[in-house]
């Protein structure tokens, strides 16, 4: 019932059991969790990027890049772009963690991460680095889920979504309110997306051509298989 644009009824959220809003069951995650590693025997590699379209959050193409390695670590490379991305599997089955790299965000600094991610809604996070990243992830599971930024070790913007890690039952106005502040601090550290935390969400939908990240890894549509982004030593 509505009466002036408004909401006539007080509604009241249902009783829900611990199971639906308990910690999510992840094992702790350490920077060096949230690395790519190579055993080639070089200071850079070719790599294969998942670059999203501005225009279509479901689309990545392949984006071919160079990057440097240092001590068997390949590092992302900020100012061209190509950063970090991670699904940590969190129902407590196989406690996957894979790494892989993603372009199109233009983040400059800090990491963000979603326990609300389609199909499977794990943990989905890109980052510029792996401190901050860890700290992210650890963040959503000790708070039994949400969406969150990090930037230098410090939680600059966080939306609870306590029920099962997906929702929440704050009013849809709240939720735009706090929606529109997180694409805020995005946009301060340096993603000109339409919507940032919603296209790293789509990060994981495997259905649509060319490329996406699971807890399997990075996906290839059109092979149907998992592939390794690290592809081979530079010359």
């Amino acid at each position: 019932m509505v009466d002036g644009g408004k909401m006539a009824v007080d509604l009241q959220p249902p009783p829900r059991s611990e199971i639906l809003s308990s910690k999510l069951r992840i094992p702790s995650i350490t920077p060096a969790d949230m690395k790519v590693y190579t055993d080639l025997k070089t200071d850079r590699v070719n790599v294969l990027s998942m670059e999203v379209d501005f225009d279509v959050p479901f689309v990545r193409r392949r984006r071919d890049v160079t990057l440097k390695v240092e001590n068997g670590v390949v590092l992302p490379d900020v100012e061209n772009d190509v950063l970090y991305a991670t699904v940590v599997e969190r129902f407590g089955k196989n406690g996957n963690k894979p790494v892989a790299f993603v372009s199109g965000w233009k983040l400059k600094a800090g990491a963000m991460a979603s326990s609300k991610a389609p199909d499977d809604n794990n943990i989905v996070c890109i980052g510029t680095n792996s401190e901050d990243m860890s700290i992210a992830i650890n963040y959503l599971a000790e708070k039994g889920g949400g969406q969150v930024i990090v930037k230098d070790g410090e939680v600059v913007d966080f939306i609870h979504l306590p029920i099962c890690g997906i929702t929440s039952d704050i009013s849809p106005k709240a939720m735009a309110a706090a929606e529109i502040k997180m694409k805020a601090v995005t946009r301060a550290l340096g993603c000109d997306l339409p919507d940032p935390i919603f296209y790293m969400c789509c990060l994981e939908i495997t259905a649509i051509p060319d490329y996406a990240m699971t807890d399997l890894g990075a996906v290839s549509f059109a092979g149907q298989s998992v592939f390794n982004p690290v592809l081979s030593a530079a010359e």
